[in-house]
């Protein structure tokens, strides 16, 4: 009697737990079946609204164009949800955030790192712990995006080539890390688009030789204006972050879309 009522409080809980996330893109058919990507056409328009595993995506000011989803798990065997979306305008990439978060707590212990460490950021940001309840962001350059994408990423590089979208080899990436123990961890990579602020495409491939480098970006007034802007907007995610790791569904809610933030001062 006792297990069937174990039971039932179980299934009574993880009832309210999928309502309460229902907007999750990924979700599970019974208690004891393993989690699903919600099924979706190859860049479908979803709302910012949607949430990963409870998480809720950040909002750019547009809604999002779905590209992939996929479950796997962390070393710790925790299930784990993927997520990227696009931000397409006129054709042209805008943006585009890369999310993966843990779907439900673990047993693991802490993810033992600490990504706010680094010193070659063009910024960063620690609120949390150095070890144990990580709340870092921070801003870098990227080189040779979506120049070789590795495993299935291929493939959608195939249909964004179908798509005719035009996608820049140089990106101003944005970092969000929160994780604590119990394998508990999200983390959300904004994927930014200078040529939409007015900056020239740069296609220089080496890191280090890039214009975005802090070496060159730091002597430039637009770029260290820019910078110092998108570090106003990431500190006001960032601020977040916990309400973010409580799952509550409007933690993002009033973040101001990052185009018109930027170009407001």
């Amino acid at each position: 009697m006792r297990k069937l009522w174990c039971v039932a409080v179980y299934l009574l809980l993880s009832s309210w737990c999928v309502t309460g996330v229902a907007q999750s893109l990924f979700h599970k058919d019974g208690v004891f079946s393993p989690y699903q990507a919600t099924k979706f056409d190859p860049f479908q328009s979803v709302s910012p609204t949607h949430a990963i595993g409870g998480y809720p995506l950040i909002p750019l000011g547009n809604d999002f164009s779905l590209a992939r989803l996929k479950v796997g798990s962390s070393a710790q065997g925790t299930p784990m949800g993927y997520a990227y979306l696009f931000d397409i305008r006129n054709g042209k990439f805008f943006a585009s955030v890369d999310v993966e978060a843990n779907l439900e707590s673990g047993r693991g212990g802490d993810w033992t790192d600490e990504p706010c460490k680094r010193d070659s950021y063009l910024w960063k940001r620690s609120t949390g712990g150095d070890f144990k309840d990580v709340n870092c962001a921070s801003i870098n350059h990227l080189t040779n995006f979506w120049v070789n994408p590795k495993g299935d990423f291929q493939q959608l590089l195939v249909q964004v080539r179908q798509k005719k979208f035009q996608i820049p080899q140089t990106v101003v990436q944005v970092v969000f890390t929160r994780y604590s123990d119990r394998s508990r961890r999200v983390v959300y990579k904004v994927n930014l688009n200078p040529e939409f602020f007015g900056f020239e495409t740069d296609s220089e491939p080496l890191w280090g030789a890039n214009s975005w480098h802090r070496d060159f970006s730091s002597k430039d007034q637009k770029k260290s204006e820019f910078i110092a802007r998108l570090a106003e907007w990431a500190m006001l995610v960032q601020d977040r972050m916990d309400a973010v790791f409580a799952q509550e569904k409007d933690a993002l809610g009033g973040i101001p879309a990052i185009e018109d933030f930027i170009r407001s001062r």
